[in-house]
């Protein structure tokens, strides 16, 4: 769905439903379709997964959330909000049916050829844990976009880059950094950030 359609629609049934005080954005998630945030009372569309859905399912998440909105934060998926959900016209289940599957456009490949996918541009170097479970820039993925458009990396990628290739240069060869957590992996690989932090 077009996501000003998208946006006017919620606002419109949040109006309807009484969320007064409560606002609407969109966000980047990817594995997940809506969001309640009491903290901020703000309902939330992903973005990237709003653009591959019908309105009929655009109105049904809106819905969802809006059944959170209204039962409050201790009730998630129990019987209150269920009858809640159903009262309003939402569908009254936990997930969506189908699953949705957001583009990762960003290919990681690093020198023995395992491959990993991201749905953001890397800020920051990473490793393949298939290849070293430490960081090490012997083990550098290095990223391309899918749409096969030459991609520039960011100021702050580039920048952690360079100073990589200082401290091998400076060491005489390439240099072990110390690992940081592990995050989700996109298929075979797994990657570690240059610095500590983890792939997310």
């Amino acid at each position: 769905m077009e996501l000003d359609r998208a946006r006017r629609l919620a606002q419109e049934l949040m109006r309807a439903h009484g969320l007064v005080g409560w606002t609407f954005a969109f966000d980047r998630a990817s594995t997940r379709a809506g969001m309640c945030r009491f903290t901020d009372r703000r309902i939330s569309l992903s973005r990237p997964v709003t653009l591959q859905l019908d309105e009929a399912h655009v109105r049904d998440t809106v819905l969802h959330e809006i059944a959170h909105a209204l039962v409050g934060p201790r009730h998630a998926h129990d019987a209150v909000w269920k009858a809640t959900a159903q009262r309003i016209g939402a569908t009254p289940r936990a997930r969506m049916r189908e699953p949705i599957q957001v583009a990762r456009p960003w290919i990681g490949r690093c020198p023995a050829g395992h491959e990993m996918r991201r749905q953001r541009r890397p800020s920051a170097p990473m490793s393949c844990t298939t290849c070293h479970p430490v960081f090490t820039a012997a083990a550098l993925f290095e990223w391309r976009h899918a749409s096969g458009v030459p991609a520039r990396m960011t100021s702050r990628y580039e920048a952690a880059l360079a100073r990589l290739r200082r401290e091998a240069s400076t060491a005489g060869s390439l240099r072990m950094l110390p690992a940081g957590r592990s995050g989700p992996a996109d298929g075979p690989a797994v990657a570690r950030r240059a610095g500590g932090a983890g792939c997310a």
